[in-house]
């Protein structure tokens, strides 16, 4: 096990990090995640032995690593950095046959191990052929595969990468993480600092997140959260399932930031029915809040990604008497009044009997002939939706 303990850094009196804790086990594909300068590069250097933390240690197979001998290091880890060495002209196999330095004597001659180990690497990346091809005829996928055949030939159980996606089209990116997924599948330790959530929720088995000099560490599901998110990035961005494979996809929703103009939108909604309203009402300048929502719920998500207001409840609880109090003020300041397809319950049925205290002509409904199909109050809500409707209430122009 190769491990970070109790690892602090900094430069001058300023701390990067402070208190990280890191284990990185064979057969695992981990990712490091986090914004610009928090300080992943830095911890990859640490642990592959590169850069001395002020306090804490690494250690690897519970061994100090910086007390380990340069080339007995080599054998247990592996570095792939962001930018490797300037390019020459040197061809792949030259290249890779670098990675068996630590198995060379003084003289540095090749033996029948180092050949052997150079060919299965090459092979290992899907380069058999391109032996004699050098670095400068290649693309920048085949470089980097390149790059982490030199890794493999060090015949090293760990196997830290910075960035290896980086300046690469989405082809070559999944290659090269479907490569290092396998890798990981046959028992070696793979690390890699991504920046992309996506691909990280997609391959690694574990992730750590920089947050404010602190990681969040699980699996996808458990660090790939809104607050999570919003935390280290200081931006706000959707979480939303995929529907296969179950792992949460970050979806970005950075609309008119600026603020939005004189007219104030309310939109009732709910269980991500209200998203579709709320960025459309966005990009027409509205101010626009939402409510009662309970937190974490998707269309609460988008609201704070767009930065609306909200009037919310705790998740799977039902419309509280002081929520109710605050829909009411945030109604009455609305110039407009949405309410999303959503169904409508026990739980949130304040929501559609708050609407009661508007002025009907404020007041759009998207599909109220459908109204008691969603229904499932008795048809309280459905009575109340009608009652608008005849009222002045109008519908919503949604397709």
């Amino acid at each position: 096990m190769l491990k970070g303990i109790n690892l602090v850094f900094g430069y001058g009196s300023a701390k990067l990090f402070a208190g990280i804790n890191i284990e990185v086990l064979p057969g695992t594909f981990s990712v490091i995640l986090g914004p610009n300068g928090a300080g992943k590069t830095t911890l990859l250097k640490i642990l592959a032995g590169f850069l001395k933390p002020k306090n804490g240690t690494v250690e690897i197979k519970g061994k100090e690593i910086l007390k380990l001998p340069a080339k007995a290091r080599a054998k247990l880890l592996a570095y792939v950095p962001q930018e490797p060495e300037t390019l020459r002209d040197y061809t792949v196999w030259d290249t890779v046959m670098m990675g068996r330095y630590p198995y060379q004597g003084v003289l540095g001659l090749e033996t029948k191990a180092d050949f052997k180990a150079v060919k299965k690497a090459i092979e290992t990346v899907g380069l058999s052929g391109y032996e004699e091809r050098t670095l400068l005829t290649l693309s920048g996928g085949e470089r980097q595969r390149v790059y982490i055949a030199r890794a493999l030939a060090q015949e090293a159980d760990y196997i830290l990468l910075d960035e290896p996606t980086n300046h690469l089209d989405l082809f070559y990116q999944v290659k090269i993480l479907s490569l290092l997924k396998n890798l990981a599948a046959q028992g070696i330790a793979v690390l890699a600092v991504l920046h992309d959530l996506n691909l990280a929720s997609f391959f690694a088995d574990k992730l750590y997140l920089f947050s404010e000099g602190k990681l969040i560490t699980g699996e996808a599901k458990e660090v790939l959260t809104f607050e999570n998110i919003y935390k280290a990035y200081s931006e706000p961005a959707l979480v939303v399932n995929h529907p296969v494979l179950g792992i949460p996809q970050i979806l970005p929703l950075i609309i008119n930031k600026v603020n939005g103009g004189e007219k104030k939108v309310h939109i009732i909604g709910g269980g991500g029915m209200a998203g579709r309203i709320m960025l459309l009402e966005r990009k027409l300048g509205a101010q626009i809040s939402t409510g009662v929502l309970n937190k974490s719920d998707s269309d609460w998500q988008t609201a704070k990604a767009l930065g609306a207001e909200i009037v919310e409840e705790e998740p799977f609880s039902p419309i509280s008497l002081e929520s109710y109090q605050r829909l009411l003020e945030v109604l009455q300041k609305a110039d407009k009044v949405v309410v999303a397809p959503v169904p409508i319950g026990p739980g949130n049925l304040k929501n559609i009997e708050a609407l009661l205290e508007v002025c009907p002509e404020k007041i759009y409904i998207v599909k109220p002939k459908e109204m008691d199909k969603r229904d499932y109050t008795g048809g309280r809500a459905t009575f109340i939706v009608n009652s608008l409707l005849k009222a002045g209430a109008k519908e919503y122009p949604l397709a």
